[in-house]
């Protein structure tokens, strides 16, 4: 096999009641940017397997990259509801209430998924997006300033810092944090 599309396209070819082939082929679309095929591989795993939390969170995050934020939630919820210790579902599920503009409802998800995983940079950075559109500044820097000791290589979580700098009026950290970002991309 020359690539995962093709290992998973075969399996679920060969295999088409396999659940985990195609969540597995699902994951191997989005990463190919063909998320309209993945979601219909994960609604399949779902219809063949409905307690398959790992289809329903992935199906959650395709449908919120294509902006069904109601059905992204659903599906999120979902997930939690089978497999609550699990923190990508909760980042999931807070990724689409924040893009539906609930980002109140998203941080505790996001603070779980921190409690269950404490070193998750995408969740620090993701809680302190939430608390920025809260007006809670000084809480979303602290939670910015982790994700980048944790992962330093990631340019959005350092421009969403310089941004929430600036929003707090400090514009020399704000432009290391912006300068730092562009380095990176």
């Amino acid at each position: 096999y020359h690539s995962e599309l093709a290992l998973w396209g075969d399996t679920v070819a060969k295999r088409p009641e396999n659940a985990r082939a195609r969540v597995n082929l699902g994951i191997a679309l989005v990463e190919s940017g063909r998320i309209s095929e993945a979601i219909a591989q994960y609604e399949a795993a779902i219809r063949i397997q409905p307690e398959n939390a790992i289809a329903h969170l992935n199906l959650c995050g395709a449908f919120t990259r294509l902006g069904r934020l109601a059905e992204a939630v659903g599906q999120g919820e979902t997930a939690v509801r089978l497999d609550p210790r699990n923190a990508n579902a909760r980042i999931n599920l807070g990724l689409a209430l924040v893009a539906l503009g609930r980002a109140g409802e998203a941080v505790p998800h996001y603070e779980e998924a921190l409690r269950l995983e404490p070193e998750a940079a995408d969740a620090y950075a993701n809680l302190g997006a939430a608390l920025l559109q809260l007006g809670r500044t000084a809480e979303a820097v602290a939670h910015y300033q982790t994700a980048v000791r944790l992962e330093p290589g990631r340019a959005q979580t350092w421009c969403d810092l310089a941004l929430a700098r600036a929003q707090q009026g400090v514009q020399a950290a704000s432009r290391r944090a912006g300068e730092h970002a562009l380095l990176l991309r």
